[in-house]
């Protein structure tokens, strides 16, 4: 499938173990938009999708509610500061409450001209 562009899956319920076969598939795409809100993926499974190369082509990415955490918040910075990351829009909201340095992590990637 690769031309797919957009791929929805909100409240699939896939998991941990559907998100790690989701990684592979997503080798084969060329995505834009991937939305995976409420799908209790967690921090390991965030980590293994966020390293898949063709990720980085992605301009939306949708991770509400999927009880990540610090782990997983390092994750995405780290994916965020990747050569190549098209990323334009992250939604977070509603996982598991983020500790200073989380914080500070994101706020230091935001533009010097960016405002909250």
């Amino acid at each position: 499938i690769p031309t797919l562009r957009f791929l929805g899956l909100d409240g699939a319920n896939l998991g941990r173990e559907g998100v790690l076969l989701l990684s592979d598939a997503l080798k084969q795409m060329d995505l834009t938009t991937l939305k995976l809100r409420e799908n209790n993926i967690g921090d390991d499974a965030v980590e293994t999708l966020l390293s898949v190369d063709n990720c980085r082509q992605l301009k939306s990415l949708s991770l509400h509610r999927n009880g990540i955490g610090k782990r997983g918040f390092d994750s995405i910075t780290q994916f965020l500061r990747r050569d190549g990351t098209m990323l334009q829009r992250l939604y977070i909201a509603d996982n598991k409450p983020m500790d200073e340095d989380c914080a500070k992590n994101f706020v230091d990637l935001l533009p010097k001209e960016s405002e909250l």
